[in-house]
């Protein structure tokens, strides 16, 4: 039996995490450590729920957030001065507290909003594959990230742990839970056995599905397992595919350059495709910049393609 036909049963170990079995084969097994989940205080995980949720929320909402914030802790700290007479004294800070509380909203709202127009410009200056597989590691999930908030999700950046980590994001929508591994791999191909992890850690933690994106592709075989499974695979094609649908940027209108059809010469036998849509190409003269009165290739799409290319330039 081949490793893409085996199956395979998801074992808990107690407190050391799960190991993925395969069941014709007893013997063979990965283990696999549960996500870390690192310790905090409740004030942390306040403000953490706060950062999340500016993420999503117009920024400016950060401020009427912080004028609630203001007067709940002040009307809390007078009455627990009040509740507790040895810390009455407690209550002449109200204000103090209160403030800084509201001042910590401010802060959050802020860092959300800088954080929001960095991802938002690393999804807009991407031009296809080719700009998305210069990213580092670190800016391809925030990449990928970022494309998936734009589709309605809570993003949660867990932090895999480099470049070779575990689960990278956390997207939450409705009652919808998914877990993406993201690997900037520029020619490496993937291959099954990450795939089976990521099964295995998506049984573990009872999400409604997992996604692997990497910019480079996968393996057969890593295909093969996938099928009939709630794990999504999404190579460099289809992850060009995902950033073009939100980037949300129009192409700019030509500002010296105005194209109007002609019939192709006599002496132009061959018509090129376009290098972006693979139309047919139709000939046109340029009437206005630094080429006016020559002739070029351009798509019958325009403006909604802008592909051309030069008469002397040999069909693709």
């Amino acid at each position: 039996m081949s490793e893409q036909d085996a199956e395979f049963r998801i074992e808990r170990t107690g407190k050391n995490g799960f190991v993925t079995r395969r069941l014709d084969h007893p013997a063979h097994f990965d283990h696999h450590p549960p996500m870390a989940r690192k310790k905090t205080s409740l004030i942390e995980d306040l403000f953490e729920a706060l950062h999340e949720l500016f993420m999503v929320v117009p920024s400016w909402t950060c401020i009427p957030i912080a004028g609630i914030m203001f007067f709940a802790v002040k009307l809390g700290v007078i009455w627990f001065a009040a509740a507790v007479p040895p810390f009455v004294g407690v209550s002449i800070y109200a204000n103090n507290i209160a403030g800084f509380a509201a001042a910590g909203v401010l802060l959050v709202g802020g860092t959300a909003a800088i954080k929001k127009v960095e991802r938002r410009h690393l999804l807009r200056r991407q031009e296809g594959i080719g700009t998305i597989r210069t990213l580092s590691w670190q800016e391809f999930e925030l990449l990928v990230g970022e494309a998936y908030r734009q589709q309605g999700y809570q993003v949660t950046e867990t932090g895999g742990g480099g470049a070779d980590g575990g689960i990278d994001l956390k997207l939450e929508r409705a009652s919808e839970v998914v877990l993406v591994q993201c690997k900037q791999w520029k020619v490496y191909k993937v291959g099954v056995k990450p795939i089976r992890e990521l099964f295995g850690v998506l049984a573990a933690e009872g999400a409604t599905k997992a996604i692997f994106v990497t910019s480079g592709v996968f393996t057969q075989e890593a295909q093969t397992f996938a099928e009939g499974k709630p794990v999504e695979l999404i190579d460099g094609e289809a992850l060009e595919k995902l950033i073009t649908s939100v980037r949300g940027v129009k192409p700019a209108p030509a500002k010296h350059l105005v194209a109007v059809e002609v019939q192709p010469s006599p002496a132009s036998k061959e018509v090129p495709a376009c290098p972006f849509c693979g139309s047919a190409m139709v000939l046109r003269n340029a009437r206005k910049g630094a080429n006016a009165g020559s002739q070029f290739w351009g798509c019958p799409g325009f403006p909604r393609c802008r592909g051309t290319r030069q008469t002397n330039q040999v069909t693709a």
